[in-house]
């Protein structure tokens, strides 16, 4: 949501960020510096996995000084979610979270008919993905949880010929979207909140 100005003019007291109902604050420009390289780092997500040493990793390259023990707060926060694929926690995350679209589907290009851009509208594509990380991006938002997701997704895709009927399981879709969360979320794509229940209102008459 941005940062908090006190006086005008003056430097940011804090950032605030929207998870779900809540609206925790990064306490200085550190915090809010290594929960920014949370989000990855673009050139790096379609092919290195994002883990809890790759970001401190980067942070010290950064020269940005104790990235462990800020993430340790962020975590605390709420503001990062260290998941591990085929985890027991994957599982819970995926009830917990759900997805958030960016951007436009900018199609594919006769230059190059196997990837997918998504972008800014008159714009070159911010990134270009494979059909199934685009399937992810234009479906998963619509469902209320991750895992949910994972069940539609799994429904109506077709498992390749020969290649066993676990390809469509809700399992093997996370697996795969947790993946793909990375060059998403690192490109600005998509973004994940807490799944939160609609507040209605008792009425009568």
């Amino acid at each position: 949501m941005g940062p908090f100005h006190p006086t005008l003019g003056g430097p940011p007291k804090h950032h605030i960020v929207r998870v779900g109902w809540n609206t925790p604050k990064l306490q200085d420009e550190a915090h809010f510096d290594i929960w920014a390289l949370a989000h990855g780092l673009p050139a790096e997500m379609s092919t290195e996995p994002w883990t809890r040493q790759a970001l401190i990793d980067a942070a010290d390259d950064a020269e940005k000084p104790g990235a462990a023990t800020i993430l340790d707060n962020l975590v605390e926060l709420g503001l990062v979610v260290e998941v591990a694929r085929g985890s027991d926690r994957a599982r819970e995350f995926a009830n917990s979270y759900c997805v958030r679209s960016l951007l436009m589907g900018l199609g594919n290009t006769r230059e190059d008919p196997a990837r997918d851009g998504i972008g800014i509208a008159g714009l070159p594509p911010i990134l270009k993905v494979r059909p199934r990380v685009f399937e992810i991006w234009q479906w998963a938002h619509l469902w209320p949880t991750i895992w949910s997701a994972c069940e539609g997704i799994a429904l109506v895709t077709n498992p390749v010929e020969g290649s066993g009927a676990e390809h469509a399981s809700p399992e093997s879709v996370l697996d795969f979207m947790l993946d793909a969360f990375r060059d998403l979320i690192s490109h600005g794509a998509i973004y994940l909140d807490l799944q939160t229940t609609t507040r209605r209102a008792n009425t009568s008459d």
